[in-house]
């Protein structure tokens, strides 16, 4: 599918309210699904749509979201782009989920979970119509659980059977059947995926999949009947919630964003998402964005090498990604994937942690390669297998965590200082390790802290902002708590050093006034919503903690008269 895809380019590419061909009746095309229209936003007028439900995925409460569909045609692809030019941490969208589901990445068997609110279980009680574990009397009833039950209750025999048998297919089988039960139930939940399966591509899923999906199919079929939903679109179903749906805070718990489907993913975006206790997602601007710009966002953390992040892609959402930094050995230059080359004498470079080179690096050769070959530049014929440069980085992150989180400064300074060894200054799980290790400096009550821990402290920020600002720019949210924990350092040395009288006052106010800055600048990133207010575009902050309310004022029924439903 389409869906979920890697990001094709960063280019821009040329912004216009889209039109139909002349001679046709409709002149407008649909910002959401393509369909033929003449409804034109009356709000920002650079937006078309044609029906209600489409329209109110575009305004909510006097504000417009600045985005729309764009198709390649060359490619055959659709992305996101702006429809003008967004300022960071600006509101690109929000929406509720479709349906939830338990996560089939965890294991199942050792970790079951309740299927309607997917809080850990010990299969002491089974819903009396299905006999599936679930929480309680109260979750046996719950709305989630619903869907699938009320077919399921149907062959409750069939269903324990499969369920001792294999915990991974029924437990995979269970957000498409719900999403086929609220499609039949819920027209609005039918016109909100409708798009989705009339502008799909099929995931090139691995052979495991399309086995898998054979398998649940046959499962399925047990239960609903090609009258009610065609093989085609079973698959498409399958494939849908297979790559599309998003692991929530709880790691228990997927959902299911239709619009936020549709984003591509890319290691270095522009976007970040939020998604908040009661399943509802918001979209914000990381950096500033043209007109005409894809939107992107990283489905994996910033902060992992190359290797293990497309690996955990490919696991959740069947994704391939080969943007930029994925292609690049370094990284971008950050050297996150690096090991230390035991051959080498390693260069004075090495030890700061910020100007970097090849040597006595030993990096993938292709990482974009599964088996690729792991080497120094300056030694080439000792060369290391993917699976061992891979293991070795394992192995020592088991090592790290093998007698729980580790919370005292000395023994975090041990680690560094012995991982040192063996991987680069700015691998990822010593860059972890440092983010670690600024977290406990700045627990320590600040009174005792004297000026050589406040030196570290700042070295460490310095480390992280300068490092991490090359993959993850803009305002992540990791960068409001290094701002916040390195002007703590700052604003203290600065009273150190006035005290001290090594600086004089306005040095002194100097320091402090770009201290303050990093501390306003860390407020942002953290922050929730941030809308542009001038006279077309208004929207209280508290949109994301009320409940949605459509504002249909430039809806006349003239306007709903032609619609994609027609």
């Amino acid at each position: 599918m389409a869906l979920l895809k890697p990001c094709l380019s960063l280019n821009a590419v040329k912004l216009f309210t889209p039109k139909m061909p002349r001679g046709k009746s409709k002149k407008y095309v649909c910002f959401l699904c393509g369909r033929g229209c003449v409804n034109l936003c009356q709000n920002c007028k650079s937006v078309a749509f044609c029906s209600r439900e489409h329209y109110l995925a575009h305004h909510q409460r006097k504000y417009c979201f600045p985005f729309q569909f764009f198709t390649d045609s060359t490619l055959g692809t659709k992305t996101l782009i702006a429809t003008r030019d967004i300022k960071p941490l600006e509101l690109i969208f929000f929406e509720w989920n479709l349906v939830l589901g338990p996560n089939w990445s965890l294991n199942p068997i050792g970790n079951p979970s309740c299927l309607d609110c997917c809080k850990p279980v010990e299969n002491s009680y089974k819903c009396g119509h299905c006999g599936l574990p679930v929480c309680n009397e109260t979750c046996q009833i719950g709305s989630n659980h619903q869907l699938e039950c009320q077919l399921w209750r149907t062959k409750p025999d069939l269903i324990s059977s499969l369920w001792s048998e294999s915990v991974e297919l029924v437990t995979l089988a269970i957000m498409p059947t719900r999403l086929i039960q609220a499609k039949k139930f819920n027209p609005k939940v039918d016109n909100r995926t409708r798009y989705l399966y009339e502008n799909r591509t099929l995931a090139e899923g691995s052979k495991s999949w399309n086995d898998i999906k054979a398998a649940l199919t046959v499962l399925m079929r047990e239960f609903v009947d090609s009258n009610e939903i065609s093989e085609v679109d079973m698959t498409a179903t399958l494939d849908l919630v297979r790559t599309c749906s998003l692991i929530t805070t709880e790691d228990r718990e997927r959902a299911l964003f239709p619009i936020f489907s549709q984003f591509s993913h890319s290691c270095i975006s522009n976007c970040k998402f939020v998604v908040y206790p009661n399943k509802t997602l918001a979209v914000l601007s990381k950096t500033i964005i043209k007109a005409g710009d894809e939107l992107t966002i990283s489905l994996v953390p910033a902060l992992e090498p190359t290797w293990k992040r497309r690996a955990k892609l490919y696991r959740d959402h069947l994704i391939e990604c080969s943007c930029r930094r994925c292609r690049d050995p370094r990284e971008l230059g950050t050297y996150l994937s690096a090991l230390i080359c035991q051959r080498c004498s390693i260069p004075a470079t090495h030890t700061t942690g910020t100007e970097v080179d090849e040597v006595g690096c030993i990096l993938p050769i292709n990482p974009l390669e599964h088996d690729t070959k792991w080497a120094c530049p300056m030694h080439p014929q000792r060369e290391l297998s993917n699976e061992q440069a891979q293991r070795l980085a394992i192995d020592l992150q088991r090592k790290l965590y093998a007698g729980g989180q580790i919370t005292t400064i000395e023994r975090l300074e041990e680690v560094i200082e012995t991982f040192s060894r063996i991987l680069h200054p700015n691998h990822a799980l010593l860059m972890m390790v440092k983010r670690s290790l600024l977290n406990c400096y700045s627990q320590v009550p600040i009174s005792t802290v004297g000026r050589k821990e406040l030196q570290r402290m700042k070295e460490l920020g310095k480390e992280q902002l300068t490092l991490l600002i090359k993959i993850d720019p803009g305002y992540p949210d990791w960068r409001g708590d290094v701002l916040r924990n390195y002007s703590t350092a700052e604003l203290n040395l600065a009273k150190l050093d006035f005290e001290d009288k090594h600086i004089t006052r306005p040095e002194f106010l100097l320091r402090v006034k770009k201290a303050m800055i990093f501390v306003q600048e860390g407020l942002q990133c953290t922050s929730c919503v941030r809308v542009d207010r001038s006279a077309h575009t208004q929207m209280s902050m508290d949109i994301l903690g009320e409940e949605m309310s459509a504002d249909s004022s430039y809806l006349s029924d003239a306007s709903c008269s032609s619609t994609c439903f027609d």
